[in-house]
């Protein structure tokens, strides 16, 4: 993504009309979005090339997932920026977003323009992360509408107040569809993940506090899974160590290497992660008491849609967590290694390199554990669906 500092541009709302107007009949696709990029308005070329993208969710379904949020941090803080979407073996569209503010200053959202470029034929793989991107925000919908509909199920159930025998049994069916809905979205989020590796493009990175930043994420998974028969804990420095990485992947690998621990459990396990400083760098360890793994296992550990079940099944799951992990942290210029003892358990180690560059500022809504806890898509609840105690739809 290709980012250019400037001011946004400031209308009015007669000079918005004004805009739309001059772009009604260009040969190039222009949409208006608003801050949250839901779709206002597209031009007569736009409605006739692409449909989809008209609807209001148009341009949410075919950016990448992990690009939306940055879009509209970047938006709001008045940069114009440019991101490259596949459409075709050997096309591209490149949209560039101009922020547009009211004379008062406030951020009403952005005109997007789009172009095309056929300079390459792109790689069967770039199209099948670009289908995977689509496929994971085509899913998301019909599963919100779910989340939405058990929501409204649950809030009808105990409009009565106290619940009766039949109304019990009632509400364990409409936590296992939540819980499944779930399941669905860490799978479409994993491989969405998995295929946009190969992509060229790859969010802007930020530099952070590092171990502020996982305090703040492993004290709403302690919160999260708090029922969980396996207890969970965290140690972590003190120090005011700076890393330069795209953090919201560290949540998404953090995430799985936890669901990957709890998946090892057994009676009397436990899941530790504790963080180190050293010279080279910071370290991450997530460690269990569980079963452990053969040692000719251990090398097919981080291969793409390698599962196996306690049992030794195959396809105990979709086999992309250890996958999708040790692309996010390689991504960022970190390494991953795994040690594991049959019968006495199993510790996975990252390291990433730390930086003396300034922090990147943060708003004061998306500090601290609560943000976690509050949004109930947030990489926790997603990411632990299987083992945490979900946010009730009612």
């Amino acid at each position: 993504m290709e980012k250019k500092r400037g001011r946004p541009r400031k209308v009015s709302p007669a000079d918005r009309e004004m805009l739309i107007g001059q772009f009604q009949d260009a040969c190039l696709p222009v949409f208006l979005v608003d801050r949250k990029l839901e779709v206002l308005y597209t031009n007569r070329y736009a409605q006739e090339s692409f449909l989809a993208m008209g609807l209001p969710n148009g341009l949410l379904a075919v950016l990448p997932a992990d690009s939306v949020e940055e879009c509209i941090r970047r938006m709001g803080e008045g940069e114009s920026f440019r991101i490259d979407l596949p459409l075709a073996r050997t096309t591209r569209i490149s949209l560039a977003f101009s922020p547009i503010r009211e004379k008062d200053g406030e951020l009403t959202g952005a005109l997007v323009l789009g172009t095309f470029t056929e300079d390459r034929e792109l790689s069967g793989l770039e199209i099948a992360a670009g289908g995977a991107a689509a496929l994971s925000r085509a899913l998301r919908q019909p599963l919100y509408e779910i989340f939405g509909t058990l929501s409204t199920m649950g809030r009808r159930m105990l409009a009565n107040g106290d619940l009766v025998d039949e109304d019990k049994e009632y509400k364990k069916y409409i936590e296992s569809i939540n819980g499944a809905a779930y399941q669905i979205l860490r799978n479409s989020d994993n491989l969405t993940a998995y295929l946009g590796a190969c992509s060229d493009y790859h969010p802007e990175k930020e530099v952070v506090n590092f171990w502020s930043r996982m305090a703040e994420l492993l004290d709403a998974c302690a919160i999260a899974l708090h029922n969980n028969a396996t207890p969970f804990s965290f140690q972590l420095p003190r120090s005011d160590v700076r890393v330069r990485c795209r953090f919201r992947e560290m949540e998404e690998a953090l995430m799985n290497l936890i669901s990957n621990a709890y998946g090892s459990a057994r009676s009397q396990n436990q899941v530790v992660v504790i963080g180190r400083d050293t010279p080279e760098g910071v370290v991450v360890e997530v460690s269990d008491h569980g079963r452990g793994i053969l040692p000719e296992e251990q090398e097919k550990v981080f291969s793409p849609f390698y599962s196996k079940g306690e049992k030794g099944e195959a396809f105990a799951g979709m086999g992309l967590g250890m996958t999708v992990a040790r692309q996010k942290i390689c991504g960022n210029g970190g390494t991953i290694v795994m040690n594991s003892v049959p019968g006495e358990g199993t510790t996975v180690a990252f390291t990433l390199p730390v930086c003396e560059e300034p922090l990147t500022p943060r708003l004061a809504m998306e500090s601290g554990s609560a943000p976690y806890l509050q949004s109930r898509y947030s990489s926790v609840y997603v990411g632990l669906c299987s083992q945490a105690t979900l946010p009730p739809q009612y």
